[in-house]
């Protein structure tokens, strides 16, 4: 092949660069946009895709109920996609497994209560999992009362009677829990603790055949949740002998507390929202403020209300706080009690 003669190739090198110069502003625009781009995604770094919700419990619950407002809040408020999701399993060991090996990048996300991060670490030191290592606390979400269900074959009518009752046959008496070591469990251990009666426990694998028991009058106590146990007390199939609060539930104001009958005793059921561990300040931030928004709104203070609970308060690091302290109650409990499982 002949070699271009040297004006030739002069030619084509200033054409070249000629082409380049009149290019570079458009380049140069490009790279703006892209920086801009960059600097917006930043700007809102939460959420750019979708967002799975992971629940530890059964549909129908109030973990679940709630979970699910959450997911249809967030949804409605930010535009993007919100699955909640129910994995199910080994007293939620599976779905916090699931959630601790997620990306740290808020597309995973967790709602759950005490009984992963507070009650399952005090009973079972083999976890596969680490409550506060594991995870980036988000948001401290709500608060519930417990109600004390009663069969109505029992005599007793509130906690005075059915102390009375225990005193006089011990053991004679049983309670419901979905299996050793659950919160209901606990509860009822940190009752016999305050007030030395001696109850029996029945552990069920779910409470679906335990309330259909405690209906019957098979076992005689049970716990739930004040928007899950209170229905059936309102249709006469179970009796309310109380609720776990510091005060009465709006919901059944005739109902007393515990605490008027044994001083000093008072159990909370809190509920908040994980993240795997490592998610950035900034994403931790806007994920805590988005979930405000939701929690604070008129028509989740109006459901809040509707099923006896609390909004939660506070920052990321006022929940992990909370979380430490409620931790260290029940270690103490499981000690004392010498709680194991099996």
């Amino acid at each position: 092949m002949t070699r271009a003669p040297f004006a030739l190739r002069r030619a084509l090198l200033r054409g070249i660069s000629h082409g380049l110069l009149r290019s570079l502003p458009v380049l140069l625009l490009a790279a703006s946009g892209l920086v801009r781009a960059q600097a917006q995604a930043q700007a809102q770094p939460w959420p750019n895709k979708p967002v799975r919700i992971v629940i530890p419990f059964s549909p129908g619950g109030t973990t679940d109920l709630l979970a699910r407002l959450l997911a249809q809040g967030l949804a409605q408020n930010t535009g993007q996609q919100f699955v909640a999701e129910n994995k199910l399993g080994a007293g939620g060991a599976i779905a916090a497994v699931e959630v601790a090996r997620a990306p740290a990048d808020g597309s995973v996300l967790f709602v759950t209560t005490g009984s992963t991060h507070s009650i399952a670490p005090a009973l079972n030191p083999n976890l596969r999992y680490h409550p506060v290592n594991d995870f980036t606390p988000l948001a401290h979400l709500a608060d519930s009362d417990l109600v004390w269900l009663a069969s109505p074959s029992l005599p007793a009518k509130n906690i005075a009677e059915l102390l009375a009752l225990a005193r006089a046959k011990p053991g004679s008496i049983n309670y419901t829990s979905s299996g050793v070591g659950t919160a209901a469990h606990l509860v009822f251990e940190q009752f016999k603790q305050q007030t030395g009666v001696e109850l029996t426990h029945i552990p069920y694998k779910g409470t679906g055949g335990a309330i259909s028991d405690l209906m019957s009058g098979v076992v005689q106590l049970s716990l739930d949740a004040v928007a899950t146990g209170l229905p059936h007390t309102s249709e006469g199939r179970l009796r309310a002998l109380a609720v776990t609060g510091m005060k009465r539930s709006p919901l059944a104001p005739d109902v007393a507390t515990i605490n008027e009958t044994v001083p000093g005793f008072s159990v909370v059921l809190w509920f908040g929202l994980y993240g795997p561990r490592g998610i950035s300040p900034e994403v931790v931030q806007r994920i805590h403020d988005e979930v405000a928004k939701v929690m604070k709104s008129p028509e989740t203070l109006q459901r809040f209300k509707a099923w006896g609970i609390e909004p939660g308060r506070g920052m990321p690091a006022d929940f992990a706080a909370m979380v430490a302290a409620d931790s260290a109650r029940w270690a103490q409990l499981v000690k004392d009690r010498n709680i194991k499982i099996e």
